[in-house]
Formats: C-alpha cells, structure tokens, sequence
C-alpha cells in the first residue's frame, strides 16, 4: 500500500513566514515611492487606483526592489507587474535572490 506523502509542517510555516519577510520588505519599498500610504493602502495598490503610479514611480520601485531583493526585473516583465500582489507574486515565486 503507498503511502501518502509526507508534509513537513515546519517547512510550511518557513514558507509562511519567508512570504511574510518578502511583503513586509516589500512594503517597505512600497512606502519609500509611495509616502503616506497605509500598509492596508499598500497591500490593495494597482496602477489603475494610485494616480501617483507613473512610469517614474514604476522606475523607481523596480530600483529599490533591485537594491532590496538583488532582483533586477527587465522591461517586458515590469510592464506586466501593475500591482502590489503582482509584484509579490513575482518575488515569492522564484525571482526572490536574497
């Protein structure tokens, strides 16, 4: 009979938890472009609803996740990362070197 597959539930709460390190770093870069906004604000901010996401503003924050991260994203992908969850995404799925 096979067994099912086993899941270390300390490597979930690590992957939990690393997630977490990422948006809260990222917010962080989030409030450096973006002064003023809440971490609620942050979390829910897109292109379409922050009239202050430019493309300065876009260039901007793809230097401080450069500089956060060591993640330099290339222009094809930046013009695809529109949102905070986006970009989270972005980083925890991979593109995260540090």
């Amino acid at each position: 009979m096979a067994e099912a597959p086993h899941t270390n539930k300390d490597d979930t709460e690590n992957d939990n938890q690393d997630a977490g390190e990422v948006s809260n770093r990222l917010i962080r870069c989030f409030e450096l472009v973006f002064p003023g906004l809440s971490r609620a604000e942050i979390r829910s901010a897109n292109m379409a609803s922050l009239a202050r996401w430019d493309s300065v503003a876009t260039l901007n924050l793809s230097s401080l996740i450069d500089e956060e991260f060591g993640v330099q994203i290339d222009d094809e992908e930046l013009g695809l990362l529109i949102s905070f969850d986006l970009i989270l995404d972005y980083l925890t799925e991979g593109h995260n070197a540090s």
